[in-house]
C-alpha cells in the first residue's frame, strides 16, 4: 500500500500555534476547499515535503507543472529506497532504483478532495461536519486549519491547513481516526511557486505515451468492454461509484473485477475474483496498516477483497454485501 499511498501524497503534526480563532461563516470554509482541489492541479510549484503513517516517514521532492500540452508532476524520495514517480494527466508511473516499473491508469484509484463542483460540496455537507480552526504557519506559510468531521461511523476524518494566500495550497493534512489519532499525516516543509514549467519536467512531458520501460509481464490486461458480474448491494451513504472495469493479472487464468468507490474525501475499492481455493465459507482476513483498512471474504466459489483509508465497518459492509449478477463468465 506504500505504492498507492505515495501516488496519493502529492494531491495532498499535531502541534498548534497560539493563534486567535476568528469565527468565519459557513460558505468561506467550502470556498477553501473548492479552491484547495483545484490549486494542486493547476499551479507550478516545486517543493519538499515529509510523509507520516505510523513510525514510517518519508521524504519526498516534488515538481508539478500545468500548461497547454496537460499536467505533469515528478516525485522523487529523498530517505529509505529510491523511487521516483511520474504522472502524466492520467496515468501514474513509477520507477523503482532497480529499473523495475509498474503502471497505473487514473482511473485506478480515486482523486482525494476533488470538491469543484456544487453536486459534490453537497455530497460533503451530507456526509461531514466542516468548520473553521484557526491559523497556524506551515512551510513559512499562512494557513488556515479546517477540520472535516464524519456524521457518522463509516468514513475518517480530516484535519486541513489550507495556504491563505491566493493559490490556497493543501500545505497540510491529517487522517484521523474514530477517535481523533492521526493515521496518516502529509506536510510541506519548503513550497517555491514557479511562473513556468520547471525545466527537469521536460523529459516527462517527451516522454509522451511511451511506457517502454514499464516491464511487459508486469503489466495487466485491461478488457475495455467488460460487463460486471457481480453486484454490492449494499454501499455506506454517501459513496458514490467512480469506476467499474475488469482485467487480468500475469499468470492469472481468472479476470479481477475492480470497483471504486469515493465520497469525495474517502475511497474504498473493492476486487472481485472467481476462486478455486475452499476455506470455510464466510472466512474473513481483516486487518489495517496505518490508514488503509484490508478486508478479504470468501464465498463458495469467489472471493471478495475491500481495500481503502475507511474505517473496519465499511469494509466489512461492503465485503459481505456481495452477489452475483448473472452475467456469464
Amino acid at each position: 500500500m506504500f505504492k498507492k499511498s505515495l501516488v496519493a501524497l502529492a494531491l495532498l503534526l499535531p502541534f498548534q500555534l497560539a493563534y486567535a480563532e476568528d469565527p468565519q461563516p459557513t460558505d468561506l470554509v467550502h470556498h477553501y476547499l473548492e479552491k484547495m482541489s483545484t490549486a494542486v492541479h493547476q499551479l507550478n510549484f516545486e517543493g519538499t515535503f515529509i510523509y507520516r503513517v505510523g513510525e514510517h516517514i518519508q521524504g519526498v521532492k516534488v515538481i508539478h507543472g500545468n500548461s497547454e500540452k496537460g499536467e505533469f508532476e515528478r516525485m522523487v524520495t529523498l530517505n529509505g529506497p529510491h523511487r521516483e514517480i511520474i504522472r502524466q494527466n492520467g496515468t501514474v508511473k513509477c520507477q523503482l532504483k532497480d529499473d523495475t516499473a509498474f503502471l497505473v491508469q487514473q482511473a485506478e484509484y480515486a482523486n482525494p478532495f476533488n470538491l469543484n463542483s456544487p453536486e459534490k460540496i453537497k455530497i460533503l455537507k451530507a456526509n461531514y461536519d466542516v468548520e473553521m480552526g484557526g491559523r497556524d504557519r506551515v512551510a513559512g506559510l499562512s494557513v488556515q486549519r479546517i477540520n472535516v468531521i464524519p456524521k457518522d461511523e463509516y468514513r475518517f476524518g480530516y484535519r486541513l491547513w489550507i495556504a491563505d494566500e491566493d493559490n490556497h495550497m493543501l500545505l497540510r493534512s491529517e487522517m484521523v481516526d474514530e477517535k481523533g489519532a492521526p493515521l496518516e499525516q502529509v506536510m510541506f516543509t519548503s513550497l517555491k511557486m514557479l511562473d513556468s514549467l520547471h525545466p527537469a519536467l521536460n523529459p516527462v512531458i517527451e516522454l509522451g505515451d511511451d511506457v517502454a520501460y514499464v516491464q511487459k509481464e508486469q503489466k495487466s490486461i485491461i478488457d475495455k468492454n467488460y460487463q460486471s458480474r457481480w453486484v454490492i448491494t449494499q454501499i455506506p451513504p454517501g459513496y458514490l461509484q467512480e469506476m467499474v472495469r475488469g482485467y487480468r493479472m500475469p499468470q492469472k487464468k481468472n479476470k479481477i473485477e475492480h470497483h471504486l468507490f469515493s465520497d469525495g474525501f474517502s475511497s474504498v475499492s473493492v476486487f472481485l475474483e472467481d476462486s478455486d481455493k475452499k476455506p470455510e465459507i464466510g472466512t474473513f482476513i481483516n486487518k489495517r496498516k496505518g490508514s488503509v483498512t484490508f478486508v478479504s471474504q470468501f464465498y463458495d466459489d469467489f472471493r471478495v477483497t475491500v481495500v481503502g483509508e475507511v474505517p473496519h465497518v465499511t469494509a466489512k459492509l461492503i465485503a459481505a454485501s456481495v452477489e452475483r449478477s448473472g452475467v456469464q463468465r
